[in-house]
């Protein structure tokens, strides 16, 4: 039995050293890498979209999902929107600091800009950040 000690103390032994002068243990001490500065932008990409803020009306609604892939605010838009070669009806929104209670249920006008989101269960989806307060918008 002791033969068999020595050698597997030996083989973790050689394990440890090859870890020690592998990459995976400069990443685990140093952190994830930095960007990488002189990668090109793509073209087309959601960086190079203006930021502008854009006005939206619609059905403030509650939402809920089970996993907590939502900021528990949508709006059910007026006219629908169309991004990316698909139609939204209804878009997720982040209040930010904004209280939204009182426009529950409520048709309003909101000042945001668009931006995406990545989750688990959702994939790629899009948000609307508000930037001001929203308003009360008479129905029509």
């Amino acid at each position: 039995m002791q033969p068999h000690r020595g050698i597997i103390s030996f083989l973790m032994f050689v394990l440890f050293l090859m870890f020690l002068s592998s990459d995976a243990r400069a990443q685990v001490w140093s952190g994830p890498p930095g960007p990488d500065l002189k990668a090109p932008k793509q073209k087309g990409s959601i960086a190079d979209l203006p930021k502008a803020p854009e006005v939206f009306t619609g059905k403030l609604i509650r939402v809920m999902a089970i996993g907590g892939e939502t900021t528990g605010w949508a709006l059910d838009l007026d006219k629908p929107l169309q991004i990316e070669g698909k139609k939204l009806n209804r878009i997720t929104v982040d209040p930010a600091e904004w209280a939204m209670d009182d426009f529950a249920n409520k048709r309003v006008k909101i000042k945001g800009i668009l931006g995406k989101r990545c989750g688990v269960e959702l994939g790629e989806y899009w948000v609307l950040m508000v930037v001001g307060q929203p308003q009360l918008y008479p129905d029509q």
